[in-house]
């Protein structure tokens, strides 16, 4: 059984199961997300300090006093809709909620993380029809019924709202590797090991933090700096080519998460939280729910 699931070829399940586990992961890990960012502190960060775009910020005091309702009104549509509550509403009312956070987060810490909760939340809103594990006032089919029928394949439930996140997020990384690709004019520039010698030291000058000890250490060995390169390229440009043509999937999704470990590891930057919830949407749970139900008989 592979670890992940491709449902640009496989757009159908015998349930779905995994789309109710994906709106619970991304929910809970969004609504956590939204209650401990310190949204209150950025909304009065002073503009002037906004580096290279000022005017950017100049809009923020004005959100500082009313922020933190904000956020609690966008924890509760999240909540609501990882419960499976009013799911067309909470679901497009969590993606406008949080899309204005990030808003507010981007002038200061530039930080893009959020939106692939809120493209998430947008397809979940658009196929929430095939969810069935949702309160609804006339079901015609119960989560008892999903859960007997897991795994089943004589039942055909289509999972188009990860089909389209999947493409979202490999069109996303073709796209920031495609950049990094044409950043020296096409040179392949960005994967030398100066370059990305230089790319940790200036992580840690804007932190005012020492150098953590693995990104010292790799400063001494050129070969696998080049190759921790040309390795993240080859991994987000490869991430796309790999689910159109269903093959070495797996292997791009556990290579990307190695990135982002190493990442966290030389440059204090833990973009793997972030991402976690993204790989773990891709987990056949219907899969390992029928296994564990045959296990257990």
């Amino acid at each position: 059984m592979n670890p992940f699931v491709n449902y640009w070829h496989t757009p159908y399940r015998g349930s779905s199961l995994n789309l109710a586990v994906a709106r619970v992961l991304v929910c809970v890990f969004a609504a956590w997300k939204v209650l401990a960012y310190p949204f209150a502190g950025i909304a009065a960060y002073p503009p002037f300090l906004i580096g290279g775009a000022p005017e950017l910020g100049a809009w923020l005091p004005h959100f500082a006093s009313w922020v933190g309702w904000e956020q609690g009104v966008a924890v509760v549509c999240l909540v609501a809709c990882a419960a499976g509550l009013a799911p067309g509403f909470t679901a497009y009312a969590a993606a406008l909620l949080v899309s204005h956070l990030s808003a507010i987060v981007y002038p200061v810490s530039y930080e893009k993380t959020w939106l692939l909760i809120v493209y998430f939340l947008l397809l979940y809103g658009v196929y929430r029809h095939e969810d069935h594990f949702v309160f609804r006032r006339r079901p015609a089919f119960t989560p008892r019924d999903g859960l007997r029928h897991a795994g089943a394949s004589d039942e055909r439930t289509p999972m188009h709202a990860l089909k389209w996140f999947l493409v979202t997020i490999a069109t996303i990384y073709f796209l920031t590797g495609l950049h990094k690709l044409s950043a020296g004019g096409w040179h392949i520039e960005w994967t030398t090991p100066t370059n990305m010698s230089r790319m940790l030291e200036r992580r840690t000058l804007i932190r005012g933090d020492p150098l953590p000890g693995m990104a010292q250490w790799l400063q001494q060995q050129p070969f696998l700096m080049g190759a921790a390169g040309w390795g993240a390229l080859l991994l987000e440009l490869g991430l796309l080519p790999a689910v159109v043509t269903n093959r070495f999937m797996t292997p791009c999704i556990l290579g990307l998460a190695a990135m982002h470990l190493g990442i966290w590891a030389t440059m204090d930057l833990n973009y793997f939280t972030d991402f976690g919830w993204m790989y773990l949407v891709f987990v056949p749970w219907d899969r390992l729910l029928d296994s564990a139900k045959r296990k257990g008989r």
